[in-house]
């Protein structure tokens, strides 16, 4: 669909009855009982990365699955900035996670009692099947992209537990970790699929024996860090930054625990966080903290324990696209991009996820899910080097406000109160005014 912006502006709606799915909608002259968002362009924020979605293993797998000629029109569909919904981050596991087609694995397992701290048997061959070719065909379609990456584990070898499912990091491998862990961002290179984001340790305080995973606490991370992973990334010719944390909001002294090692913050861009616990102001602490540290939002997961797509809608809008990046995160990312009918392939873990989109490998249908609509509204219209403006914010009319590098504003935004009223926009910078009906419950994006 078309999406070029008219000079007296353009609006899109969802409403939660699925009537509307990102449909164009009429904007009119402003009327005097209108609810006014005022956008105000001299309070500018952060530059916005963009929005994704997590390619885990079992999302690539189910991709590959499709016909061809399905696959390219569902990747176009995720990824194309002018007719798909212009995802323009991705995150994926190094290594296993909870959602994989072969267990669980690292990219160098070795047989009980064995050690290789030269890492000589180290392999991303698995990737190579059919992550890594998805990853190329989307940086074509999407030249933006952003790639993430997320450890759940070291090899069992590294672990004091001797096992990928919990467990904690050996001291005496922290050197082998380290070359572990550049050694996969050098293959990723060499395989045409940079990777621009390095988080430490996925959810470093969820330790489970149902899948992989590995507790760090602060001081460990930074330690890592500071002696090993720095270092070695450093005398490398990568690029990729590196982001602590990559867990929930209810422990924001983490991050600034990790990033007040001096020798440690030297090495970090800033955190990520996840929406599992706690609230997205949780992010403040770390902004107040280090002023220049990048926040990133890079997991949460909707399900079949929710099943009213209005009011995941307005979750994902009001908590996600507006409670993240009013607090400061550059990139906004759900948990896996597809899975199928049955909520897998899984290895442990969640067995009720959802992805955004579901594939049925058996029919090969392609499903948009919630998560697809909510995040479209803003991964559509605010395109990469976007900062975020200053907007006012009803407390029951939740909104973000962004400027594109090509000039033109967008603003995002939520019905809480549950009946249709009529929304204003006024742009104190351009003098530009206009108004919208938005459906109760609904999400409207408008652009000028």
């Amino acid at each position: 669909m078309s999406r070029a912006p008219a000079a007296a502006g353009r609006a899109w709606v969802t409403t939660p009855d699925r009537r509307l799915l990102l449909q164009s909608a009429p904007v009119s002259a402003v009327p005097r009982d209108a609810d006014v968002i005022a956008v105000d362009e001299d309070r500018r924020d952060q530059p916005m990365l963009g929005f994704g979605a997590a390619l885990t293993d079992s999302s690539a797998w189910l991709l590959d699955r499709l016909p061809a000629a399905k696959r390219e029109e569902t990747l176009r569909d995720l990824f194309d900035p002018k007719t798909g919904n212009g995802f323009s981050v991705v995150r994926v596991p190094v290594g296993a996670s909870d959602f994989s087609t072969r267990g669980s694995y690292t990219y160098h397992d070795l047989a009980p009692g064995e050690s290789d701290p030269q890492l000589a048997r180290f392999s991303i061959a698995h990737d190579q099947r059919y992550t890594l070719p998805l990853l190329r065909r989307i940086r074509q379609i999407n030249p933006a992209l952003v790639v993430m990456a997320s450890p759940w584990t070291a090899p069992a070898w590294m672990k004091k537990s001797r096992h990928l499912h919990g467990g904690w990091l050996d001291w005496a491998a922290y050197p082998a970790y380290a070359r572990y862990l550049v050694k996969f961002l050098e293959a990723y290179a060499a395989e045409g699929v940079p990777v621009d984001y390095l988080t430490i340790q996925n959810e470093p305080r969820h330790e489970t024996k149902s899948y992989p995973s590995m507790r760090m606490e602060p001081r460990d991370q930074a330690r890592f860090v500071r002696d090993h992973l720095g270092p070695a990334l450093a005398r490398s010719t990568l690029r990729t930054k590196l982001l602590a944390w990559d867990h929930n909001w209810d422990a924001p002294e983490y991050p600034v625990e990790v990033l007040g090692d001096e020798g440690a913050r030297r090495y970090l861009a800033g955190a990520a966080y996840h929406a599992y616990a706690g609230r997205p102001e949780a992010q403040d602490m770390l902004r107040r903290a280090f002023p220049d540290a990048e926040i990133h939002f890079t997991e949460s997961s909707g399900g079949a324990w929710a099943t009213d797509f209005g009011a995941n809608l307005r979750w994902d809008v009001e908590t996600l696209i507006v409670g993240a990046v009013r607090h400061g995160a550059r990139t906004v990312l759900k948990w896996n991009l597809a899975l199928d009918p049955a909520h897998g392939p899984r290895n442990g873990g969640c067995d009720n996820c959802r992805g955004v989109l579901t594939v049925d490998p058996k029919t090969g249908t392609v499903a948009r899910n919630e998560e697809y609509y909510a995040f479209g509204h803003a991964s559509r219209f605010v395109r990469p080097g976007a900062h975020r403006i200053g907007s006012s914010e009803p407390s029951d009319l939740p909104n973000a406000a962004f400027r594109n590098p090509d000039g033109w504003r967008v603003l995002v935004c939520a019905d809480k109160r549950g009946v249709e009223r009529t929304v204003a926009v006024r742009d104190g910078a351009t003098a530009d005014a206009f108004a919208l009906t938005l459906p109760a419950g609904g999400i409207a994006t408008v652009t000028w």
